[in-house]
């Protein structure tokens, strides 16, 4: 349990210190989702029941949206703490529906799915009224404009599928 509460914060962390302005850690979100896959995979062998599955991700996410967007309290105290614990109940429902699918289909390997699910909530999260742009995982590189100039072909979208791709690469290594 300690091992997995461990896990949920060095993610948290790991995305938190990866955002601008912390411009000098940006590397880190190459490497911030791996802890939320190695919990999810052992979701799949049965060492985690659902609900803990689901709060150490929700935790990881928690910290994320603290850290990060915790400054709109200046503006709103109450829409503050609406947006924190709702956007990181979003993101989590994200991977929970990863499993959920990944666990009904029995693919072999179904990684390729949730970059499918989270770049189709970040559109959705960006086209709907309760936008909120601030954390499309895209958006880690704004310090950076020299490493995403093909956004103007793939939008901050691609940077999404780029920061899922090299943290499941890394996490199969």
């Amino acid at each position: 349990m300690l091992k997995k509460i461990i896990l949920s914060i060095l993610s948290g962390l790991a995305l938190s210190l990866s955002w601008p302005p912390n411009i000098n850690f940006t590397f880190l979100i190459f490497l911030s989702l791996v802890p939320l896959f190695i919990l999810e995979n052992s979701q799949k062998d049965n060492k985690l029941n659902l609900r803990n599955f689901y709060i150490y991700i929700y935790l990881a996410f928690f910290i994320f949206n603290t850290c990060t967007t915790l400054w709109v309290r200046h503006a709103h105290f109450a829409g503050a703490i609406f947006a924190i614990l709702c956007n990181s109940f979003f993101m989590t429902f994200v991977f929970f529906l990863y499993h959920k699918i990944k666990n009904i289909i029995k693919w072999r390997s179904p990684f390729f799915l949730l970059p499918i699910l989270w770049i189709s909530f970040e559109y959705l999260h960006l086209n709907w009224d309760l936008s909120w742009p601030w954390l499309t995982l895209g958006n880690v590189f704004s310090g950076h404009p020299l490493w995403v100039q093909w956004y103007s072909i793939t939008g901050v979208l691609g940077g999404t599928l780029w920061v899922f791709l090299i943290n499941l690469l890394f996490f199969k290594l």
